[in-house]
């Protein structure tokens, strides 16, 4: 540890706060995070105002020079998805140092960018820093189911106080190497929108019976059927405002067929759709995704299910809505001896209205990523996934989302999977991003904001 820089020291230590226990256990993790924040960043506790009501609550207002200007929101988290140690290469709540990265759980998602604003804010803090603006910076403990008991609480609290943001930036995308179409080398994704995010059950009915004595079309066949027509007809693909403007910037790196292809967007958008779909990362930003992800039969291998069901998680387009989705899925299985309905109990959402991608507070974020990581094309994005941002949409201007990280393929797919882990070298160009964002917010220009 002792290589380490000040920011991955403190990553180590968070990483080892294991905040994806469930129960009184979980709160109790959350509770140990505060703590840890309060020891670990004394200045921002003690200059800027601090309110933690309960565990799933962290908020913080950093007073600005003009308070004319329109304040900022960024936005993390501190929970992070359970995970099992089998199957890892270091232990995912030891924060190891290995062969040049920091391994474990929420290295990505999402205590890196967590660490790095409050890092950046205590070193600005530290040499008397007043930013142009004030900023309040937002955490929440439950991110990761849906958020009700953190971000959507802030943001009641929020609204309550009557607040609005001239732009507000949370997780979602960040740079990646050698993963778009025809770009070999880094691209930074600044995503402007994000998708909405459902489940639907769809569950067979039958009377059940004895295994020994099975009918040749029971409950389950007539499930297995409809999740066979599920997976041979997706949604149709479909043309965005994030995703036309992520495909012509594309384009604009590019050279020959593929850089004109991509410009000539959208009245090639069949052709780019056809590209974009032999990739699952692209082929999400373009259609309204299903993935089968819950199986439900009898409590017994000897019993006949009366009622086996699936859960089909689906994520939005921006613009498609839950009831045309459910209904769009009800008539592909109405031959299906099958019923389909939106789950409850789930976070359901439609997706949030989508920011501009261009203008001053995008290109803000493009110098604060070549200051940290370097030259590289800021492209605008559609995030697939949801983020705590959608909480805060109605209070907010523009919306971005993005980590400041460059990673491949193969590290993203860390996320909520085995082996998240992060270049080390890349916790200190982290807090170089987030102190250079606010070193340059800008004072208000018009009575426009």
């Amino acid at each position: 540890m002792s290589a380490c820089g000040a920011g991955a020291q403190t990553l180590i230590q968070a990483i080892r706060i294991n905040t994806g226990r469930t129960g009184a256990e979980q709160e109790a993790a959350l509770l140990q995070w505060q703590n840890f924040l309060r020891e670990r960043f004394p200045l921002v506790h003690r200059q800027l105002e601090c309110h933690a009501p309960d565990p799933w609550r962290l908020w913080y207002r950093w007073q600005g020079a003009d308070d004319s200007s329109q304040p900022i929101l960024l936005l993390a988290h501190y929970d992070v998805v359970p995970a099992p140690s089998e199957g890892w290469t270091h232990p995912p709540f030891e924060g190891t140092v290995a062969d040049g990265f920091l391994w474990g759980r929420g290295a990505i998602d999402n205590k890196l960018s967590h660490i790095a604003i409050l890092h950046a804010v205590e070193a600005l803090l530290q040499s008397g820093h007043v930013p142009a603006r004030t900023v309040y910076l937002a955490f929440g403990g439950d991110e990761e189911t849906g958020g009700e008991r953190g971000a959507a609480r802030i943001a009641e609290a929020f609204r309550t106080l009557g607040l609005t943001f001239a732009m507000t930036l949370d997780e979602g995308a960040l740079a990646v190497r050698a993963m778009l179409p025809g770009l070999q080398g880094p691209a930074a994704l600044v995503g402007c929108g994000e998708k909405g995010h459902i489940n639907v059950m769809i569950t067979g009915s039958d009377t059940g019976g004895h295994a020994a004595t099975p009918a040749r079309r029971d409950a389950t066949t007539a499930l297995i059927r409809a999740l066979s027509r599920i997976q041979q007809s997706p949604s149709p693909t479909r043309k965005t405002r994030s995703v036309t403007a992520f495909v012509r910037a594309l384009g604009r790196q590019l050279s020959g067929v593929s850089g004109l292809l991509m410009r000539s967007y959208p009245l090639t958008a069949p052709l780019v759709h056809a590209v974009f779909s032999r990739r699952g990362e692209t082929d999400a930003m373009v259609r309204t995704t299903r993935a089968i992800t819950m199986l439900a039969g009898s409590l017994a291998p000897n019993v006949l299910p009366s009622s086996p069901r699936a859960t089909i998680n689906i994520r939005l387009l921006p613009g498609d809505t839950i009831d045309e989705t459910v209904k769009r899925l009800q008539r592909l299985l109405q031959r299906e001896r099958v019923t389909v309905e939106l789950a409850s109990g789930w976070d359901n959402n439609e997706a949030p209205e989508e920011s501009s991608p261009d203008g001053r507070w995008f290109e803000l974020l493009g110098q604060a990523i070549h200051s940290s990581l370097g030259p590289m094309p800021v492209l605008p994005y559609l995030v697939t996934a949801t983020t705590d941002s959608r909480h805060y949409q109605d209070m907010s201007a523009q919306t971005y989302r993005f980590v400041p990280l460059t990673l491949t393929r193969e590290q993203i797919a860390g996320v909520h999977g085995t082996d998240e882990r992060i270049p080390l070298e890349q916790v200190e160009q982290a807090i170089t991003f987030y102190r250079t964002l606010f070193e340059n917010l800008p004072h208000r220009r018009d009575h426009s904001e």
